[in-house]
């Protein structure tokens, strides 16, 4: 059933924890009673009334097999199928020390009034039927394959608890060799009892087939691997329930004998199957626990055993006590020695048999990994999406100060919203997307850590060439065009000037008289505004405020601006620095234009600081704060500073203003 139906929380850690440990001392408790009352109904001289003979050998099989899957799936999986796999253990061992505690009470101080424990004893079969019904139904999700069979579920628990009633209560002798005593509450109330009792008796008895029906309706709804798993859980469900009427044959036919085998291998098939579909198609995705479990218990039969071996060597070598300490020291070096070796194999080993696909995705990474020199380079993103199976699977790669990701080839990539981090000395390598579980994911990119790590650097170098191409090819393009304003203004200006003082001076030549002068002195004029026009044209290549210092040019700037601007200039040496200062000053430039035309500020500030290494430079206003940082204005400060090999930081805050950060080189 549910695990809300049930009444608990399966999903609380601490709750499953208690489960685990409680399950498990009912079960060494009910085993140290039965062995206990065993031996004393033996000294008693009733062997046959023993319950620890040959035929509890499948019963121990079967307390063993369904412990240890109640165990691994309560702590691994948060729904109804672990507890009540741990329910079954217990009840399988309960009932069978219920049934030595009655013999051995009843045979030793015969009471009347004590028959209720061979009542407890003989409906012992109620609770593990029940559970045995609930684990068909509710197999792998913990919850039953639809509405119907819920309902189905409760049917099943109220007539198990009307069975348990009316057998208490209906007149009745039990079996031998305690024929003497009586049911211990029976009544005569008419037939209605034996009809109950028929009634729960045929839907229990049917409950573990109905529920194996439910395993079939969720095998044909399921496909691929899940119908593999289901395939071997519907197989231990159906060689169960034939025990299960192996069983009832041999009940009636009175050999119980045959009862104890059929009904212990009846409880050991379906922890057994479910075992083989965990280990052989990961149902429950429990193949880590169990291949580490065996790995380690391997390991340490073999540490043991290897002790044992050189201690007993050494001992008959040097004609030495077992105890010797030399023999001891010697073995404990052979053991340790051994262990990494033996794990290593072992772990190996386990895995490629219970973790295969693992082990397969681990080969195809590995074999990646060790390719020769000149191999052909698939990629790691077509690696991995090889190795887990998953066409879809995506690799992105951070770019360094926050830059945001990329692919691959160098392409700028959205960040990713569920990939699994990669991480290498507490910095981000990748992030990987991808269906596979996060456990196998963990491990398969562990195995391609260096060829993640060697992807996104070449990664961010690409994207670095070709913002570089980008760049370069905007300077040209901005070269182009100024190369054509000053054509245009030398044309449409100076030159002018100059064919205007060409004639003047050729009139003049023709007339010495008062009219020659006069062509003479607009001659002058005009060189003087031709010159005039030349200085301005020039100082627009490179401000004649920088021949003063930087401090100055950033004055000129400030006072030219239409809004109120603050200049702070703090290390910037008295000497002029050529090419950094420029860039700063057309940076700055560009930055108040922007604030003038777009920010809608009201006051602006310019704060200078070098340290003798860096040029740092921060132009902020407090206007819209709706600066793009892809557009022209900002696109050209970028270009300008990545090409004297620096870097722009633009931060824009609606309302709160904008801020361009520009920090440059100097070597």
């Amino acid at each position: 059933m549910a695990a809300h139906e049930v009444g608990w929380d399966s999903s609380n850690p601490r709750t499953r924890t208690a489960m685990v440990w409680g399950a498990s001392l009912a079960v060494l408790s009910c085993s140290l009673v039965l062995a206990g009352t065993d031996r004393k109904v033996r000294d008693l001289g009733r062997a046959d009334l023993s319950e620890v003979d040959a035929s509890a050998v499948p019963y121990l099989v079967a307390v063993v097999a369904t412990l240890l899957i109640g165990v691994a799936l309560t702590l691994q999986v948060p729904n109804a199928v672990g507890p009540l796999f741990l329910g079954l253990s217990v009840s399988i061992t309960a009932a069978a020390a219920l049934d030595s505690t009655a013999s051995l009470l009843l045979l030793a101080q015969p009471r009347r009034h004590m028959a209720w424990l061979l009542y407890l004893s003989e409906a012992s079969f109620i609770p593990w039927l029940l559970l045995i019904t609930w684990i068909l139904a509710c197999i792998p999700t913990g919850d039953p394959a639809g509405p119907r069979w819920r309902v189905w579920l409760r049917v099943v628990a109220v007539s198990a608890g009307l069975l348990l009633v009316t057998r208490s209560l209906l007149p009745g002798h039990f079996s031998a060799p305690f024929n003497g005593y009586r049911h211990p509450w029976e009544i005569h109330i008419g037939p209605a009892l034996p009809v109950i009792r028929y009634a729960g008796g045929v839907i229990l008895s049917s409950a573990p087939l109905v529920a194996a029906a439910s395993l079939v309706v969720r095998y044909r709804r399921s496909e691929g691997e899940e119908k593999l798993q289901l395939r071997w859980v519907g197989f231990g469900a159906a060689v169960s329930f034939a025990l299960l009427l192996v069983t009832a044959v041999a009940a009636a036919a009175d050999s119980m004998v045959a009862v104890g085998i059929s009904a212990g291998l009846a409880l050991a098939v379906l922890p057994i199957s479910t075992g083989i579909a965990v280990s052989r198609y990961r149902l429950f995705e429990l193949d880590r626990l169990l291949s580490r479990t065996i790995t380690w218990t391997l390991v340490t039969l073999v540490v043991v055993g290897t002790w044992s071996a050189v201690v007993l060597l050494v001992s008959t070598l040097l004609s030495a006590r077992l105890d010797s300490p030399l023999a001891a020291s010697v073995a404990t070096l052979a053991a340790a020695g051994a262990a990494k070796p033996v794990l290593t194999a072992v772990g190996t080993a386990v895995d490629r048999r219970f973790r295969r696909r693992r082990w397969d995705a681990l080969n195809v990474v590995n074999r990646y990994v060790q390719r020769p020199t000149g191999a052909p380079d698939p990629g790691v993103e077509s690696v991995l999406a090889l190795a887990l199976e998953d066409p879809q699977l995506t690799v992105a790669y951070p770019q360094p100060d926050g830059g945001g990701w990329t692919d691959a080839r160098g392409h700028h990539q959205p960040e990713p919203a569920d990939g699994y981090v990669v991480e290498r000395g507490g910095g981000v390598l990748a992030a990987v997307s991808s269906s596979a579980t996060p456990a196998l994911l963990a491990d398969v990119c562990s195995a391609a850590l260096p060829e993640l790590e060697a992807t996104g650097l070449r990664a961010v170098l690409k994207l670095r060439i070709e913002e570089i191409a980008a760049s370069r090819e905007r300077l040209s393009s901005v070269a182009v065009e100024e190369r054509l304003r000053l054509e245009r203004d030398l044309h449409d200006g100076a030159q002018q000037r100059l064919l205007a003082v060409l004639f003047a001076l050729e009139s003049a030549q023709r007339r010495p008289d008062d009219a020659g002068r006069a062509s003479l002195a607009e001659a002058t004029e005009l060189t003087r505004t031709a010159l005039a026009e030349l200085r301005d044209l020039a100082h627009g290549l490179r401000p004649v405020h920088l021949d003063q210092g930087l401090q100055a040019a950033l004055e000129s700037l400030a006072v030219g601006s239409s809004v109120p601007t603050r200049v702070t200039v703090v290390g910037v040496p008295p000497e002029p620095l050529p090419n950094e200062a420029l860039v700063a000053y057309y940076v700055v430039a560009e930055a108040l234009s922007n604030t003038a035309k777009h920010a809608s500020a009201s006051h602006a500030s310019v704060e200078v600081n070098y340290d003798g290494t860096r040029l740092r430079v921060s132009v902020r206003d407090d206007g819209n704060g709706l600066a793009d940082p892809q557009g022209s204005g900002l696109r050209g400060i970028l270009d300008r500073a990545e090409a004297a090999r620096g870097s722009v930081n633009v931060v824009a805050e609606p309302g709160s203003g904008t801020c361009i950060e520009l920090d440059l080189p100097c070597a």
